[in-house]
């Protein structure tokens, strides 16, 4: 074979990120034959990402091992390997640090490959050139390429609503001065708050357990909701697609789960979330959005029963409490934190004195107010812009990044929770998996006839 003068013989693709989605993405490239890959990350670890970089046993994955296979023509592959590695079985929710364990032994077979190279650097900016695409890194070098896939993972945490600079306020509890902060207030064993009742919340829980905390957690949101647990269940698998008018799904699935049971008529729901999401009008889903997302997060992104007994010990011991409302007043007043919570029943104050309050509160809601170096470029150069609802980059169907005038790059993708806006279930591995699984071979198949077969 021989490369088709001026086409390059491999196509090369620079990924940034190197967590599970940019990890994924890699491996999947370097399945071809026609591309090599550059994997940007500027953490000293790849094949992690925040989910799995964790070291805490209590960290569980909140789906069973046989759905987290990293390749969906190969099912099995994770709870073979899970099976060979700790003896746990298939039906298994593993910890989220063996699964990272996993994706980097994976990543770890393609390093001796020549097509491979892992630059421990971080993206500041991505420019076209004439023959392709130039990325600038924080080291001052330029990074030449054909394509680049951005995979930034999840965007940087929410800020809290209300007004508070305090060294008691841990806004980013996943970040190295976050974790010191985590240990500082076990050590210390006052009462602390959690802001937001979601998945970041079971987290803390768990975390602050693990370093010896027997204080007292109060977590709170305005709807007061935690995440369910998984149990076995019938599955009810939808006859047809469902039409995507936000009123009548949600009368429709109402009625399935009298008759099927909640989580049969959930799960049934997520063979066509991407199809009912982009199907909804704007206002559908801005009204979704304000109003139904919280109830969907907990239903649909349910936790291991193990943990969910662990948050249903805590409650029943009076460790951990749980208070629908929103702050309507926090102040320092040099020894602990005073808070108080309007009830979202009656409106009356929860009066709460505490060490210390983490901000769990989940992805950011508006990617126009990133700090982060590369996505800021994007967005202020206009080579990229956010989607309509400023979830993350505006994509089109294919992944493929749109610019401020909202015309497609055919070289700038996205991948996994940054293009939520278009796809919204990007979050959980078998989604962000096939997304991968479908870019992949779109770029394979572009690539391939960059080569021709050399006369005999």
């Amino acid at each position: 074979m021989r490369p088709r003068s001026p086409l390059p013989s491999l196509v090369h693709v620079a990924v940034i990120g190197g967590g599970f989605s940019g990890t994924m993405a890699a491996i999947h490239l370097l399945r071809n034959n026609h591309c090599r890959v550059t994997l940007i990350e500027r953490r000293d670890r790849v094949a992690a990402g925040a989910a799995y970089s964790t070291q805490e046993p209590a960290h569980l994955l909140n789906v069973r091992a046989a759905n987290m296979s990293a390749f969906a023509d190969a099912p099995s592959h994770f709870a073979d390997w899970l099976e060979r590695a700790t003896g746990q079985p298939a039906d298994s929710y593993a910890e989220r640090r063996l699964y990272g364990r996993y994706l980097a032994e994976l990543l770890a077979a393609q390093s001796p490959d020549e097509r491979l190279t892992i630059l421990h650097d971080e993206a500041v900016a991505l420019e076209k050139n004439s023959g392709g695409l130039t990325v600038t890194l924080s080291s001052g070098s330029d990074l030449h390429c054909d394509c680049v896939i951005v995979a930034s993972g999840n965007v940087a945490t929410n800020r809290p609503s209300f007004p508070l600079q305090s060294r008691r306020l841990v806004e980013n509890p996943w970040s190295e001065d976050g974790q010191e902060a985590l240990r500082e207030i076990a050590e210390k064993q006052g009462d602390v708050m959690l802001l937001g009742t979601g998945l970041t919340m079971v987290d803390m829980c768990l975390s602050l357990r693990t370093r010896g905390f027997a204080g007292r957690i109060i977590a709170t949101s305005r709807r007061g909701l935690a995440p369910l647990a998984h149990q076995a269940f019938t599955p009810a698998p939808l006859a047809a697609a469902p039409a995507p008018r936000l009123s009548d799904l949600l009368r429709q699935t109402r009625n399935r789960a009298e008759s099927h049971g909640w989580r049969a008529a959930v799960d049934a729901l997520r063979p066509h979330s991407a199809a009912l999401w982009q199907g909804f009008s704007i206002e559908e889903q801005r009204r979704f959005l304000r109003h139904l997302r919280p109830y969907w997060d907990v239903h649909r992104h349910r936790i291991a029963p193990a943990v969910a007994g662990m948050l249903d010990d805590l409650s029943l011991k009076g460790s951990l409490e749980i208070v629908a409302g929103r702050i309507a007043h926090i102040h320092d007043d040099g020894s602990s934190l005073d808070v108080s919570i309007a009830h979202r029943g009656d409106g009356r104050s929860v009066d709460r004195r505490v060490e210390a309050l983490i901000n769990c509160t989940g992805l950011a809601a508006d990617i126009g107010a990133t700090t982060d170096p590369l996505l800021r470029q994007m967005i202020d150069s206009g080579m990229a812009r956010p989607d309509r609802l400023r979830l993350g980059l505006d994509v089109d169907p294919f992944s493929r990044v749109t610019d401020g005038d909202g015309t497609p790059h055919d070289n700038v993708f996205a991948i996994g929770p940054i293009t939520r806006g278009r796809f919204w279930e990007i979050v959980a591995v078998p989604d962000i998996r096939e997304q991968i699984s479908l870019l992949t071979a779109r770029i394979a198949d572009a690539a391939a006839p960059c080569l021709e077969a050399e006369p005999s």
